[in-house]
């Protein structure tokens, strides 16, 4: 199967912040795996989207406690 893409590919990371390929002449073509994870490592995968996503909503809370309305913002002397 091949796409042709002539717009953009864009993703959005927290080591690279946002991530844009830009072209208008590039193909993508999807095929079959060349390989599938273990048991294990589908469970280690597992874990770490699951500790992830737990450190990324604490980021979140905590960003938003800081910011509440109402609150003096802790940076501030």
């Amino acid at each position: 199967m091949a796409f042709r893409i002539h717009d953009s590919v864009e993703w959005f990371s927290e080591a690279n912040g946002r991530v844009v390929i830009e072209s208008a002449d590039y193909d993508l073509v999807i095929s079959a795996p060349e390989w599938r994870p273990t048991p294990a490592e589908e469970a280690e995968r597992a874990r770490q989207a699951e500790s992830g996503m737990a450190d990324f909503t604490k980021k979140l809370t905590d960003a938003v406690e800081k910011h509440r309305p109402g609150q003096k913002d802790p940076d501030e002397t």
